[in-house]
């Protein structure tokens, strides 16, 4: 960085009677090489070679940040304009606004100054004989010698009063608005479809683990439907899947219409159930699931079904 000379301004208003003004000198490297006071005339010969830096004093000048979706380049300014109707107090129409480029997270770096104050401040600068390289906003306590943005409001300085065309601005801010409603539509969407890809890729995993035998994965829905249609005559035959979903369609019709979710894996069928779902009193199902070897426990709207534990007596009788 170039060496530059930090003048730290007081309140606007007081620029006519501030006899003196604080100011650091910070060489190539970015350290304070000497700081102290002086006259406002003296400031252009002092800071010769170096780049003049005004810091604005915080009744002056306000910098904070806010957050847009992607937009082009050409309507970031306007969006930045309209956001900040919303945090200001009074005509937006009054004040000096700039920003910095738009980040990689949304966030936008914004500062504004009231346009009498930098019209104030540009007749003062005038007076003295001091062309200031940039314009910014005091920085944080203990920060005098952070490294500042490539922005800054000093664009401000040698531009007329704003003008008053509200109809203008403000369609221009309905438009704007419009704008960003789009983009976070679009983003929104975009995030959609892709949860929708990553749900039709689960899918498409649990009917393969159900159903190794088919040879590809079309219609996941269809194929289950076929696949559980196929085995619907040879009661407890099949999968461990099959077997199960089987039993609860045949003991629990009050699932139907009523699962929004479907995971199977451990020998375990994981059923979710929508929020406003009515399971029917235990005593009206269990028998029936126990009969074909299944059981069901429920922790809220999750369901979990699984095939029964065989007595030992029973696999023995069975294995002979």
């Amino acid at each position: 960085m170039s060496g530059q000379l930090r003048v730290a301004l007081p309140p606007v208003q007081a620029l006519a009677t501030s006899a003196t003004v604080d100011y650091l000198l910070i060489d190539r490297q970015g350290q304070v090489e000497a700081s102290g006071v002086a006259m406002p005339g003296d400031l252009a010969k002092l800071g010769k070679g170096r780049a003049l830096i005004a810091l604005l004093d915080p009744q002056d000048a306000v910098q904070t940040s806010i957050q847009l979706p992607p937009l082009p380049v050409a309507r970031l300014g306007d969006a930045v304009r309209c956001a900040a109707q919303a945090l200001v107090l009074g005509d937006s129409a009054q004040l000096y606004i700039a920003h910095g480029p738009r980040a990689v997270d949304g966030e936008v770096e914004v500062a504004w100054i009231g346009q009498p104050a930098l019209h104030t401040l540009s007749a003062w600068s005038q007076q003295a004989g001091i062309r200031w390289r940039a314009v910014h906003p005091w920085p944080e306590p203990g920060a005098q010698v952070a490294s500042l943005p490539a922005w800054g409001l000093q664009g401000g300085l040698h531009k007329g009063p704003a003008s008053t065309a509200g109809w203008g601005r403000a369609a221009a801010c309905i438009g704007i608005a419009i704008l960003v409603w789009v983009a976070g539509l679009n983003l929104y969407a975009g995030q959609l479809a892709a949860e929708g890809q990553q749900l039709r890729q689960r899918m498409h995993a649990q009917v393969r683990q159900a159903f190794p035998q088919l040879p590809a994965i079309i219609n996941p829905l269809q194929q289950v439907r076929q696949q559980l249609q196929a085995g619907a005559g040879q009661p407890g035959q099949g999968s461990g899947f099959e077997h199960l979903v089987q039993a609860a369609g045949a003991a629990m019709p009050f699932l139907a219409g009523a699962v929004q979710g479907l995971d199977y894996h451990d020998a375990s069928l994981v059923l979710e159930l929508a929020e406003d779902a009515q399971p029917a009193p235990a005593d009206s199902w269990q028998a029936a699931l126990g009969n074909q070897g299944v059981e069901a426990q429920a922790r809220g709207q999750r369901w979990t079904l699984r095939a029964l534990a065989q007595p030992a007596g029973e696999e023995l009788a069975n294995a002979h």
